[in-house]
């Protein structure tokens, strides 16, 4: 058994943790850009797990799970490695905007693996793909909601060329615990083929899902709710990979769907929600008032919300200011025919 775990040039020795800091590039203001790896090296060989967020710096809520995650794994009993990047993006998140640099071809960095051009975000996309992904087994994408939204779903892919990668990514998503699972054609659609868990798992035959389960604004109770629930999750991924004995406590049942509808203002103003708090994975009918839009000028309603379908809520809001666009609710459409409730294939 290897007594080391080795990445980016930098050792670490099993049954131990730290930081691999790698240098990417040096920006306008002199300030250096660099990606920070905790690695946290389990006592005993296995695979090795590589969590990674803040792709987008509005998404900034990760950051304390991760801290969490660090915080309370132990590499004692840990079989393999386990890998976070808490910050994918550290401009987007020096200015707390969804977008790495403004000026950029692609300035969405989840949308450009594994970069081609020198802009920011393509930089660092090259030098994860070079110096961390080559080591990873399997990929959990963390994707909270931005202030004011909460999040509630697994997405995964179905439409890789290898079946046993779609069947690792289906397993993977499953294995985390969250009921509400969306299947998507990653590689011929959403979030594209250069999105990291669709170039990861076309390049390197990386399962990889995008863990969407949390949000920021609506208090510290709910919000430390979601961070167990995440915390579990991982926990669970590790068990069912072998890191950690024991099986993945999972639910009963998972809503396997494909259809999801976003329904967001077509006008700015003051977001209400119909019920709030609101919930995610909250069962909604077709024709329900989900939340009005105000002027916050003169009050008047500007227009209501409503579900298109019959479904289940991963995406709510709490009162809020909207542009025309923007985030407000995800509607899972259990009408669909290759919607189904299941239980985990494992």
């Amino acid at each position: 058994m290897a007594t080391t775990f080795d990445i980016a040039g930098q050792t670490f020795a099993r049954g131990t943790r730290g930081i691999a800091r790698i240098p990417v590039t040096v920006d306008l203001d002199g300030g250096e850009i660099n990606i920070w790896v905790h690695v946290l090296a389990g006592a005993q060989a296995g695979p090795t797990l590589l969590l990674l967020g803040v792709q987008h710096g509005d998404e900034w809520g990760e950051v304390e799970f991760f801290r969490r995650v660090v915080r309370d794994t132990d590499v004692t009993t840990l079989s393999g490695t386990l890998l976070i990047i808490p910050v994918a993006s550290p401009t987007a998140l020096g200015t707390l905007t969804r977008l790495t640099q403004w000026s950029a071809d692609g300035p969405d960095m989840n949308r450009l693996w594994p970069g081609s051009f020198n802009w920011i975000a393509e930089q660092i996309a090259r030098k994860i793909s070079q110096e961390v992904l080559p080591k990873v087994d399997a990929l959990l994408d963390f994707h909270f909601g931005m202030w004011g939204n909460t999040l509630g779903l697994m997405t995964y892919g179905a439409d890789f060329p290898d079946p046993k990668v779609n069947e690792a990514v289906r397993n993977l998503a499953f294995a985390y615990g969250h009921p509400i699972l969306h299947r998507v054609n990653v590689v011929g659609g959403y979030p594209g083929p250069r999105s990291v868990m669709g170039y990861a798992g076309l390049k390197f035959g990386i399962p990889g899902v995008a863990a969407e389960v949390g949000g920021m604004g609506f208090g510290v109770e709910y919000e430390n709710k979601l961070h167990d629930l995440n915390q579990k999750g991982v926990r669970n991924v590790m068990r069912y990979l072998g890191m950690l004995p024991g099986k993945p406590d999972l639910p009963d049942r998972f809503l396997d769907y494909t259809v999801n509808h976003r329904v967001d203002p077509s006008k700015g103003g003051l977001l209400i929600p119909a019920r709030e708090p609101d919930e995610i994975l909250r069962e909604v009918k077709k024709g329900e008032v989900l939340a009005r839009v105000v002027s916050p000028y003169t009050f008047e309603e500007l227009e209501q919300l409503v579900s298109p379908c019959d479904g289940v809520l991963n995406l709510v809001p709490r009162t809020y200011m909207v542009r025309p666009g923007d985030w407000a609710f995800f509607v899972a459409d259990t009408t669909q025919p290759d919607s189904k409730w299941v239980s985990a294939p494992f």
